[in-house]
């Protein structure tokens, strides 16, 4: 993997190791029992889609694109769901950074040569997801 892309990888990674320790200390706060986090994910429903994969470090950005994407409208769409203001503002905050997240990556590409809008859309929402990731081209 180049440097580039994993030094980005590694500093979303670190975020979202602080999200999950926060989002645990808060429901343990609030009086309830956390969720294990997932030690592993299965990555074939992006890779189906053509959002990414894993054999060039393009692909890789486009699949961490896509996961980040995907993060950002999970948070919203949970934040939806919930009645603490103090877990809505929790989740508010890291669909926040799940985005910036994301247009970090969009900017690695343009930094690539890859020219592409650093912010696609003026939402981000499962509505317009299909916006922000970027498609693995096929060969013919």
């Amino acid at each position: 993997m180049g440097k580039a892309v994993l030094e980005l990888a590694l500093q979303n990674r670190a975020d979202h190791e602080r999200h999950q320790e926060m989002l645990r200390n808060a429901i343990s706060e609030l009086g309830g029992t956390p969720v294990q986090m997932e030690k592993n994910y299965d990555l074939s429903s992006y890779i189906n889609k053509g959002q990414g994969n894993v054999d060039s470090d393009v692909n890789i950005a486009k699949l961490a694109l896509a996961l980040e994407i995907g993060a950002a409208v999970g948070y919203v769409s949970d934040t939806a769901k919930l009645k603490s203001p103090y877990m809505i503002e929790m989740e508010a905050g890291i669909a926040c950074i799940e985005a910036i997240h994301a247009a970090r990556i969009r900017t690695a590409f343009n930094a690539l040569g890859i020219k592409i809008p650093v912010v696609p859309s003026a939402l981000v929402s499962t509505s317009d997801r299909d916006s922000w990731v970027i498609k693995v081209e096929r060969a013919a």
